[in-house]
């Protein structure tokens, strides 16, 4: 008798085993139709095997899928991460099957001409469409457009029987990436990371790198270059690039075409579902060389993945918390150790854990320790407010404001960084001294003044701002203390009402589109002064930008948390 072992996309902790009826054919890998209850569910096979018996009956696999079979070492992958992060195996198949249940797209409806079918009463204008159309097909709408008559033309050929509409199933075409397209001249520095990287990748097998460069050193061309020799090498091969926001795909697509003749496909939440159907098929037959996703995208069913890059390495969205726990940049190192591929984990500021495997040999150590080009790195000045305090209920120092003054002047624009968002983040009743919280919590209610409401970031709770104290009932004593990003755009337009000021936070560019459309303003120059949470320091390229202001920068400091030190200066070298 033969069993096969299959993981159900479901949170059950194991995978469940079927009887294969004589004649059927499965494999590791192989997408089946199993039933389970009362209804049949789609499942991966995890193992395929001969038995003697079996002490309990077991159910019959009802079929196999006509869809493609997960390479060997995607199953390696998903059973390995559901060990190692405790999950079920089941939520981990359903990951790796996300894009598969997506719908597919519309098919395309074109129109062609019927042999030489003519019509019975032949104007200028249908004949205007019979030669635009030749023998190929078209959309209609495309083919009224080119032949310069209303769509009414061609719809009444189609209703004459001279040309017939046809649907063609949508197939997405990724364009194959030219490695000598426009390669970029690299520094010494740059040019010896790329050749250890790619030479790494020629001789197969695992092997991490961290690619260590301050800000602005051109980490991004090094990559890119060993990417462009190991597709030069391999033109099959595949490369999986890993950002931690969704806000950063458009800038390094837009890059990696410019570098390689070709967009690379596009993997995030932001996708819509139809395409992201299109990027996976497209992925697992080997169609689609380069990928740019977020952390999901470590789940594609690659057929070569032969290179994994996890940009800015150190920054906490690579963890996911919710749902599905794991760390996107360990499962990026494991999986290149399953795929036998090369790993590259590239940050300015890397974490802790990724110093310490670079330091005890474990990876590749790469540094890149100027800045590429004329560019060069900034002067840092330590402003004690003690000795520069601003003026009460103010948040900028003297220093500061003057130096935005001239930046001004220069026709350059400014970055105030300051981790925290909303207006305040203390509201309290001057009368009695009572602190507004959350309801059963003792986590602060942050002021959020564009909205007029308090708001707890930990609970999500929310209310208006009350009029009286709810402590002691004192009308109009509720006072707003500290600062938040809103309350020192809300300085910053009274010292310089002509300059042109943006908030950028969760709260003003709260999904990626939006956040895309505020960084491009700002690289475009439509932007002055820009007040900023932790969302600008992301590896943002402003051409524009020549000074950063960080307000009350120890702040990441205080509190209980044990990385406060490492992910403060995490923040503050990436601003």
């Amino acid at each position: 008798m033969k069993v096969a072992s299959v993981l159900i996309p479901l949170p059950v902790p194991e995978a469940f085993d079927y009887e294969v009826p004589e004649g059927m054919d499965v494999a590791r890998g192989d997408q089946v139709a199993v039933p389970l209850g009362p209804r049949l569910m789609r499942g991966i096979v995890s193992e395929a095997r001969e038995t003697t018996g079996s002490n309990r009956r077991l159910k019959a696999v009802d079929h196999v899928l006509d869809d493609p079979r997960l390479p060997e070492k995607t199953v390696d992958f998903v059973e390995w991460a559901a060990r190692w992060t405790l999950s079920a195996p089941g939520e981990m198949a359903a990951t790796a099957l996300k894009g598969l249940r997506a719908p597919r797209p519309r098919p395309e409806r074109r129109v062609r001409r019927i042999g030489d079918r003519a019509p019975a009463r032949p104007t200028a204008a249908r004949t205007a469409v019979l030669e635009a159309l030749g023998q190929r097909s078209m959309p209609g709408p495309d083919l009224a457009r080119a032949a310069n008559v209303s769509s009414g033309v061609v719809k009444g050929l189609v209703d004459e029987g001279v040309l017939e509409i046809i649907e063609i199933e949508a197939v997405a075409a990724f364009d194959a990436p030219d490695p000598d397209h426009a390669p970029a001249k690299l520094n010494p520095d740059q040019a010896a990371a790329a050749h250890e990287m790619a030479e790494a990748t020629a001789r197969g097998g695992f092997a991490p790198f961290l690619l260590d460069g301050v800000t602005g050193s051109g980490k991004t061309e090094a990559y890119l270059e060993a990417a462009a020799r190991t597709l030069k090498a391999d033109p099959a091969a595949q490369i999986l690039i890993l950002l931690p926001e969704i806000a950063l795909t458009q800038a390094l697509i837009a890059r990696i075409t410019d570098r390689f003749g070709a967009a690379p496909a596009e993997w995030h939440s932001g996708v819509a579902p139809p395409r992201r159907r299109q990027v996976w098929e497209a992925v697992i037959a080997g169609r689609c060389n380069i990928v740019v996703g977020a952390r999901s995208a470590l789940f594609l069913p690659y057929a070569n993945l032969r290179l994994v890059i996890v940009d800015e390495e150190h920054d906490g969205s690579f963890k996911q918390e919710e749902g599905l726990v794991y760390h996107g940049r360990d499962l990026a190192v494991a999986r290149a150790r399953i795929e036998g591929a090369t790993v590259v984990l590239a940050s300015a500021t890397p974490s802790l854990e990724t110093m310490w495997n670079a330091h005890q040999g474990r990876y590749g150590w790469l540094k890149l320790a100027a800045r590429h080009g004329a560019a060069v790195l900034p002067d840092v000045s330590l402003l004690d407010l003690r000795q520069n305090p601003p003026d009460p209920q103010t948040w900028l120092s003297q220093p500061l404001r003057e130096a935005i003054g001239e930046t001004l002047q220069r026709g350059e624009q400014t970055l105030l960084f300051l981790n925290r968002r909303g207006y305040a983040p203390v509201v309290l009743c001057r009368v009695c001294g009572h602190r507004l919280t959350a309801p059963d919590t003792d986590s602060w209610l942050v002021e959020h003044r564009y909205t007029g409401r308090l708001i707890c970031h930990l609970t999500g709770f929310s209310m208006l701002r009350p009029k009286h104290c709810p402590a002691c009932g004192a009308e109009d004593s509720l006072v707003s203390v500290g600062p938040g990003v809103e309350r020192v755009e809300e300085e910053v337009r009274q010292l310089f009402p002509q300059a042109r000021t943006a908030v950028f936070s969760s709260d003003t560019a709260p999904d990626a589109k939006s956040a895309r459309a505020l960084i491009q303003s700002m690289a475009d120059g439509e932007i002055d002064i820009l007040v900023a949470t932790q969302a600008a320091a992301k590896g943002h390229n402003f051409p524009h930008l020549t000074l950063v202001g960080v307000v009350d920068a120890d702040l990441g400091l205080r509190g209980g948390d044990l990385r406060a030190a490492e992910r403060t200066f995490q923040l503050l070298t990436q601003a």
